[in-house]
């Protein structure tokens, strides 16, 4: 075979603030604990890029049960979900805000999801991509 392998190159989204369309959920279990989990797949809109989010919904300490429904409820607002509604193919083709951010891993940059924002006409053009800075006042932050 004549073949020349060249590596493929990906263009990683700017960080900062983007509006993504639910792909893909699959429930699926974590490694470590085997706790219930779904695996969100989200296309950023007007780009071709995805990333996946992971919801864990962990039951073994009120904190935790407090934290899982945290998540998930910062998740469906921005997503316009029916909160206990987890009929999840019934997600796909919802558009919610995300914040993406860039994290270095074994010398390598990758994009994360930092938080959610619930869209507004201000937050997302009409083309609905709109990388901006960081805004506290339309972002939910999980590190407060």
């Amino acid at each position: 075979m004549n073949w020349t392998f060249t590596p493929p190159k990906f263009d990683l989204p700017a960080p900062g603030n983007y509006l993504a369309t639910i792909s893909g959920v699959v429930e699926k279990f974590t490694r470590a604990k085997g706790l219930p989990m779904l695996e969100i797949s989200l296309a950023l809109n007007n780009n071709n890029f995805s990333l996946k989010h992971y919801l864990v919904f962990d039951n073994s300490s009120p904190r935790s049960v407090n934290r899982s429904n945290f998540y998930y409820q910062k998740f469906a607002d921005a997503f316009s979900l029916t909160l206990g509604d987890f009929n999840i193919q019934s997600w796909i083709n919802h558009v919610g805000g995300i914040v993406i951010i860039h994290e270095m891993n074994a010398g390598k940059t990758f994009p994360k999801i930092k938080s959610f924002f619930t869209p507004n006409n201000s937050s997302a053009n009409s083309q609905g991509f709109n990388p901006q800075p960081y805004n506290p006042d339309n972002l939910f932050n999980f590190d407060k």
